[in-house]
Order: C-alpha cells, then sequence, then structure tokens
C-alpha cells in the first residue's frame, strides 16, 4: 500500500491498497501523528509499503500566515519520517507545486478523484504522481 499525506492544520491522506483500493482521510493534525504510531504498534501485518509526502520548506511568508499550521506540518512531517526510518520504509517527498501539476480531471481518470476533502485530495495529487513516476521506470 503507498500512503501519501499532506501535511498540516488539518492533514489529508490518500492511499491504494495493492489490490486497487482506494481510500481517503482528512483528520487534524495530532491524528494524523498518532496515526504513524498507531500503524507502527497495532497494524504491523498492514503496513504501508511507501510513504509519499507533502514536502515542507519554511519561509518567512508562510510564517506569516499560520504559526500553528507551520508547526502541525513539521511535526507530522516527523512522525511519518520516524515511522520510516524504524520500518525501513520508503519516504518519499514531493514539493507543493509538484502535486498541483495533477489536476481534478487527472484524478477522476486514475480513480482518485474525491469529493470536499481537499486535504485528502491534496495528498491523492501526490499518490497520482507517485504512481505515474514509477509506472515510468
Amino acid at each position: 500500500m503507498t500512503l501519501a499525506i499532506d501535511p498540516g492544520g488539518t492533514t489529508g491522506m490518500a492511499w491504494r491498497t495493492f489490490d486497487g483500493k482506494v481510500g481517503h482521510a482528512q483528520m487534524p493534525a495530532k491524528d494524523a501523528r498518532a496515526l504513524a504510531f498507531q500503524t507502527l504498534m497495532l497494524q504491523p501485518d498492514f503496513p504501508p509499503t511507501t510513504i509519499v509526502m507533502e514536502s515542507f520548506i519554511l519561509h518567512a511568508s508562510v510564517l506569516k500566515k499560520s504559526r500553528q499550521g507551520v508547526h502541525d506540518a513539521i511535526e507530522t512531517i516527523g512522525a511519518w519520517r520516524t515511522y520510516c526510518e524504524f520500518t525501513g520504509t520508503p519516504f518519499i517527498e514531493q514539493s507543493p507545486a509538484q502535486g498541483k501539476r495533477i489536476s481534478n480531471d487527472t484524478l477522476r481518470e486514475v480513480g482518485l478523484y474525491v469529493v470536499r476533502l481537499e486535504h485528502a485530495r491534496d495528498a491523492a495529487r501526490h499518490l497520482a504522481l507517485y504512481e505515474m513516476k514509477e509506472s515510468m521506470k
């Protein structure tokens, strides 16, 4: 299973299992951080095989928008990076700009479009991009 994450105050997630099942979720950042360790401790037989994370670069302009969102994003990335280091799971980062290149039409074509959950949809963009890159290898 590949799990893509859009970190922030509201964290979005999108995944596709080996048998093609797709899922989406959107939750407060603290729940997304807890999920990393719940996955490690409670579901060791069903771990993600790859984590695809929207990267985060701290700029002065970002700090002006929302300090709490900045902390949430950094802590969520750190929780999942720690999960990956502990389990040996690949941790792939993609920039926000890379994800934005995936249109809603493309998400529909690849079966990843989700209605109303904006952050989950952003995570789905990163999942779609990762899958496209992998299919070209």
